[in-house]
């Protein structure tokens, strides 16, 4: 077991060894493992690939900030800070053993499933509802956003614009923190907005809150960049597509029902896709070298009988003559 501090020195070294017995002409065979680890307090992680994405790893997720060097005449940097708890980074809901979704725990964003590269998913969970979610605008509001935290955490918080989405996913599987170029803003397609004046509606017979988005696709395109002995895969670009808004209607079992017990469900369902826009590959070959042949002045002397004047000998004409005429 070998600790480091990184890239300036090794700290302490470990070595463990097993003993066993063996007998005369007996086989022997041994193991030998070597494993790093920071010498640093805390807990270690792992990347999700050295350059490119490693199949089955979770997708790199972060946000930008600036960070202060605290340099008089320095400008301030940005960067991208991330979570080290992998389960912090690209996810999306997922059901509890009882198939509902998770609405108490970490403002709704505990229980939830890894994006991981190249595996296409789709989840769905049930969140259960009350008449006592119906009674105002303001319940209606409630369930709202705890839909949104479903759907994609707390990262949409106070997010009116696509611009103002601060969600960047790492192009590669090892990218720096400082180095903002290798990590992508995520593209929102639509906003999803809650309209509060036209959010509620009620009779007799049925409660509902209109206008709630219960549904997220996700689209991550990638390829393979590189060469083609050892292409490595690079994420190019994701958006978040919301679904169309509808109504959350309860149905009472009885007039005026606002004060029943009775529960109702509706489902929220997330879905994420890997989109391979590599371009085909075009072998080239490098084009043939042009020989360029330059032969001496006199080069045909021997066939000439004066080279000066380059008039043919006798005896070349003779050949030729005879050549000529044999049939």
């Amino acid at each position: 077991m070998i600790y480091h501090n990184a890239t300036k020195e090794i700290t302490k070294v470990y070595v463990y060894m097993w003993l066993t017995n063996i007998t005369l002409y007996s086989e022997l065979s041994q193991n030998f493992f070597i494993t790093f680890h920071w010498a640093r307090h805390g807990k270690s992680f792992h990347r999700s690939g050295n350059p490119g994405y490693i199949i089955g790893k979770p997708v790199m997720t972060g946000r930008k900030v600036i960070q202060s060097l605290g340099i008089e005449g320095e400008v301030d940097k940005e960067a991208i800070e991330f979570d080290e708890n992998v389960e912090e980074w690209l996810s999306v809901a997922a059901a509890k053993k009882d198939g509902n979704c998770d609405l108490e725990g970490n403002s709704g964003n505990s229980f939830r499933q890894s994006v991981t590269f190249r595996e296409d998913r789709w989840s769905s969970c049930k969140v259960f509802v009350s008449p006592s979610n119906f009674t105002s605008l303001s319940t209606c509001a409630a369930i709202y956003k705890a839909v949104i935290r479903l759907l994609v955490g707390t990262v949409m918080e106070n997010v009116t614009s696509a611009k103002e989405l601060n969600l960047y996913v790492a192009t590669f599987g090892n990218s720096k923190a400082e180095e903002t170029g290798d990590w992508v803003q995520v593209i929102l397609e639509t906003v999803p907005s809650f309209v509060a004046s036209l959010s509620s509606q009620s009779d007799d017979w049925t409660l509902v809150c209109k206008g709630i988005v219960t549904s997220v696709h996700i689209d991550i395109m990638f390829a393979s960049v590189g060469s083609l002995a050892l292409p490595q895969a690079k994420i190019l670009g994701t958006v978040f597509r919301f679904g169309s808004p509808h109504d959350i209607v309860f149905v009472c079992s009885s007039r005026h029902c606002i004060h029943d017990s009775e529960e109702q469900h509706f489902d929220v369902v997330s879905s994420v896709s890997f989109i391979d826009v590599t371009k085909p590959a075009i072998t080239q070959f490098a084009e043939p070298p042009v020989y360029e042949v330059k032969l001496p002045h006199d080069f045909f002397y021997p066939f000439f009988s004066n080279s000066a004047l380059l008039r043919p000998s006798s005896t070349l004409v003779v050949a030729m003559l005879l050549f000529h005429k044999c049939p």
